[in-house]
């Protein structure tokens, strides 16, 4: 097996875990939470791991928008 291949099957294998993981700890918690106070949690968990890589990956620059003014002059707010 190439590197690559490994590489897929680890990274497949990886989240396979960590949606079964979630997925357990959303049925725990179904009972003592309202859905809305579970999926906000489930997100926000998300986005920080998500976040936290890419900051380690490629720095703050990452954050930044390359022209931060065209965001101004959007109207889908």
């Amino acid at each position: 097996m190439q590197r690559s291949e490994s590489a897929g099957v680890l990274f497949a294998l990886a989240g396979f875990t960590c949606l079964s993981i979630g997925d357990a700890l959303v049925k725990t918690m179904a009972g003592m939470w309202p859905p809305t106070a579970i999926a906000a949690t489930r997100y926000v968990i998300g986005a920080f791991g998500l976040s936290s890589l890419l900051f380690v990956r490629r720095g703050p620059t990452a954050f930044r928008p390359p022209a931060p003014a065209l965001q101004l002059e959007r109207d889908d707010i």
